[in-house]
């Protein structure tokens, strides 16, 4: 977590969340229920992955949602958790190292992988 905001200073906050919705570590403001915010971004994941299914488009790669004052990208971290940064909106994602958190025993896995923004 450390070197996911070190690399950028447009973060404002970070959390890695399991697959059913448990925080495992966070450096969100204090005052955000991490619980609640963990299990809304798993379901926002769940949910956008089926979509992507659905619609034929290969895999989830990366979520992308518009606040009016920051932006929240939700992103797999391995095979078993997620990736939530937010960041301010006139961050630049692509200075944002994701590959830090990315499962890299199969890097074809993410070749052509559709983006979702909401």
């Amino acid at each position: 977590m450390k070197k996911l905001l070190a690399a950028n200073s447009d973060i404002i906050g970070a959390a890695i969340v399991s697959l059913e919705g448990i925080p495992i570590a966070s450096t969100l403001p204090q005052d955000i229920d991490e619980i609640l915010f963990a299990g809304m971004c798993t379901a926002i994941q769940s949910i956008s992955k089926q979509a992507v299914k659905e619609l034929h488009r290969g895999q989830l790669k990366r979520i992308l949602i518009e606040g009016v004052n920051e932006l929240i990208i939700v992103s797999k971290a391995g095979e078993n958790a997620i990736l939530v940064v937010a960041t301010t909106n006139d961050a630049n994602l692509n200075s944002i190292p994701f590959s830090l958190f990315k499962d890299h025993t199969d890097s074809s896995k993410d070749k052509g992988a559709p983006e979702i923004i909401l």
